[in-house]
């Protein structure tokens, strides 16, 4: 192989590393996402311009209802999964249950979203189907593993994309047994 290939792709590659890694982190300096809980294991605060596509916390748009953290559920049993949203009712929803032992403020890291079990996805039901108040009854699998998860309410386009405007979001205020 030519040697200038080589370093061409190598180059290529290292740039392309450092873009991915560096890139996000840079975005989250000053971040002050929806659904950001401030508490004493982390203080929030809010900056005076966020980031393009990063809304303040005081214009919280979405907010989980139920469950909202503390309940306890069994496998194999049926329970209301509720939210409120001030966004249109047309906007793509995702609920996600994501395994957690501590609490999670916000579900983007570096390089992704964190994910779980989907819960629920808009486009499966019709869309006069996620009112302003959304709920739905969500059976807990009988395969999921015991243990303690965190509600993910998400809206928009492309919420999992690596680049551009994050989605609105809020997650339960604390965590749900699952056993």
């Amino acid at each position: 192989m030519n040697k200038t290939l080589i370093v061409s792709v190598v180059v290529v590659i290292v740039l392309a590393a450092l873009y991915f890694f560096w890139a996000p982190i840079k975005d989250l300096t000053g971040l002050s996402n929806l659904g950001e809980q401030n508490t004493p294991e982390t203080p929030q605060t809010p900056s005076a311009t966020p980031p393009a596509g990063t809304p303040q916390a005081s214009t919280k748009k979405i907010r989980v209802i139920s469950p909202n953290g503390g309940e306890v559920w069994q496998r194999g049993k049926q329970y209301n999964v509720r939210w409120d949203t001030t966004l249109a009712t047309n906007i793509d929803t995702y609920v996600d249950l994501i395994p957690a032992t501590t609490i999670i403020t916000n579900p983007y890291s570096a390089t992704s979203r964190i994910t779980g079990t989907e819960m629920f996805h808009s486009s499966i039901f019709p869309q006069d189907n996620t009112p302003g108040e959304g709920s739905f009854s969500y059976r807990v699998p009988d395969a999921i593993k015991p243990g303690t998860y965190q509600v993910l309410v998400l809206m928009g386009k492309d919420c999992n994309a690596l680049t551009g405007p994050r989605c609105d979001f809020d997650l339960s205020d604390k965590l749900l047994t699952i056993k």
